[in-house]
């Protein structure tokens, strides 16, 4: 069976980044004081927490990315939950983790999403019965929490995503949704998942 790629796969793997409308230069030029600043001082650890200008943003938050991302869970972990198999249950796991994966890159670009605001949250049901709840617990650096709950408490997943970013080249910024996250199923299985760099 042939492979579809995503749209915007790079044939070296991972997403083209599109600069809609040329913002990034004038961007890179607003923040090349502040960052030379920070390079000097030894703080350019992590990009995040460079301020950006206001143009620069997406209309998306840190929070709506997490349920953008683990929209899938309602197709491969209700699966995973209602199989005995530990080797398939295991499959739809990673399925389910990394079908998600490209959503918010797509949505956001090279853009940002919006500066996360301290306690904002999230609530959504789908019509099968899984609920969503998410909360920006951090600022800086941006931290989600989230819960996810199956349909019929098939399942838990719970966990948070940390985001970072740092120059890794003279045009390239590397980045990372780190974190942990923790799937409890009703015949009590559970797995861990340690966030890899994206």
């Amino acid at each position: 069976m042939p492979t579809v790629r995503h749209k915007l796969g790079h044939p070296k793997g991972g997403i083209r980044m599109l600069d809609e409308g040329g913002v990034i230069p004038g961007a890179i030029k607003d923040m090349a004081a502040k960052i030379t600043n920070k390079i000097i001082k030894g703080e350019l650890s992590d990009i995040l927490r460079t301020p950006t200008p206001a143009y620069i943003h997406v209309e998306h938050t840190y929070v709506e990315g997490a349920a953008s991302d683990l929209i899938w869970a309602t197709k491969f972990l209700t699966k995973a939950a209602q199989t005995e198999d530990p080797i398939e249950r295991l499959k739809l796991v990673i399925t389910s983790y990394l079908a998600g994966n490209h959503i918010s890159p797509t949505i956001c670009q090279c853009r940002a999403p919006l500066n996360p605001i301290l306690g904002e949250t999230a609530q959504r049901s789908l019509p099968d019965g899984m609920k969503f709840y998410a909360e920006q617990t951090s600022h800086h650096p941006p931290i989600t929490n989230f819960l996810l709950e199956g349909p019929n408490n098939l399942y838990r997943f719970s966990g948070f995503f940390e985001y970072k970013a740092w120059l890794s080249g003279v045009n390239t910024i590397g980045g990372s949704r780190v974190g942990k996250q923790i799937i409890s199923f009703n015949d009590g299985g559970l797995l861990s998942i340690k966030d890899p760099i994206m």
